[in-house]
Parts: structure tokens; C-alpha cells; sequence
């Protein structure tokens, strides 16, 4: 019997919470490939999404090469490693694979695989939809600059309550939502510096 190919890949944008999860499959009449997304979310469900979703497309008894680039997925799905979270998809994996043959092989992530190169693509693109269905293509409104000083921890609490998350390449907390972005501003003391940004 052949054996089937399913590459698979996950990507999340932390400051909404969004994610695309997709799976390249081979099999001797062609190539098929699936994607979709999530709001909600995190990189790890997304990881173990792919791969359910890329065991799902294939029929049962087959002999299958699972390959990801993800660590975490294979140790908890496969490799008797503890689960502390995200049990319901490991549990759902794991029953599927009980259907088939399952081999793993876990890639080097942007090493130059093909497929694995796909699977990221097409996660990428399927977690910039969910993004901007939030953002609505909008840039956030923002409190720029580190927070520091002897007040940090509560500083970031407060941001956090209200909503807003740390964006590394706006260097700032943002959000999506204009009031809890004012009241967030408001209860750390931030200066406007325009209707969307402020800094601590």
C-alpha cells in the first residue's frame, strides 16, 4: 500500500488572538490542500488543529507520514509527553490515528521544504483573514513604551484587564477597541499624543 504525506503548519497573531491552521497532503494522484481559521486562539491549538484536520482527509487504514515542524504537537499527540492543556484536541488526534498507520517526522521549520514552506503559507493567510475581520484592516490604538519603574507589574496589570496586549513591532499595548482603549489610558495616567496613541 502507498503511503500518504500530510505536511501541516500553524501560525497566530497574539495581539487578537487569531490563527490559521493548514495541511498539505500527497497522495499518488496529486497533491490536495486544506486550511481554515480560528479567533480565540493560540499557536499550539492551531499546530494540533493542522494535524487533526489533515488526518481527518484521508480514509481509514491508510499508511500515513505525518511531518510538522512543531515539537510541542508531536510530544503531546504522539509521544507520550504530558498534557496541560489543549486536551480535547490531543484526545481527538489520538483517536483518529487509532484508524490509521501513523508515522511522524518532524521538519526544521523555514528550512526549505516544500510543503512544510506551503502549510505556513497558507496558515499565514488564513490567520491574516481572522485578523482583519477584527481590526477591520485598521491599525490599533496603542500606549507606546515600555512600561517601567516601581509600579510595572500593576501598570501592565491594568492594561491587560482592559483588553490590551504587547505588540513587539508597534513596541506598544494595543487593542482594537476604542473605549477599553480610553479607559485603559485613562487608568494609567497615558498622554495622548493622537486619537489613536498614547505613551506611559
Amino acid at each position: 500500500m502507498s503511503r500518504i504525506q500530510i505536511s501541516t503548519d500553524g501560525a497566530t497573531k497574539p495581539t487578537t488572538s487569531t490563527g490559521g491552521w493548514a495541511a498539505v497532503i500527497r497522495t499518488e494522484d496529486g497533491r490536495q490542500e486544506i486550511s481554515g481559521r480560528a479567533q480565540d486562539t493560540t499557536i499550539s491549538r492551531m499546530e494540533l488543529r493542522a494535524i487533526l484536520e489533515g488526518l481527518k482527509a484521508v480514509g481509514d487504514g491508510e499508511n500515513v507520514l505525518l511531518r510538522t515542524d512543531s515539537e510541542y504537537a508531536l510530544g503531546v499527540a504522539f509521544r507520550g509527553n504530558t498534557i496541560r492543556t489543549n486536551g480535547e484536541l490531543v484526545e481527538a488526534i489520538q483517536e483518529r490515528a487509532e484508524a490509521l498507520n501513523v508515522e511522524c517526522e518532524h521538519v526544521e521549520s523555514h528550512a526549505g521544504d516544500t510543503d512544510n514552506g506551503r502549510a505556513d503559507a497558507l496558515a499565514k493567510e488564513e490567520m491574516k483573514r481572522a485578523h482583519e475581520k477584527i481590526t477591520g484592516g485598521e491599525a490599533p490604538y496603542l500606549i507606546g513604551g515600555d512600561v517601567t519603574g516601581d509600579d510595572v507589574e500593576e501598570v501592565k496589570s491594568i492594561l491587560k484587564d482592559h483588553g490590551l496586549r504587547w505588540d513587539v513591532e508597534a513596541f506598544g499595548w494595543v487593542t482594537w477597541d476604542r473605549e477599553k482603549w480610553e479607559a485603559a489610558v485613562k487608568d494609567v495616567g497615558a498622554d495622548m499624543e493622537t486619537e489613536r496613541r498614547a505613551r506611559v
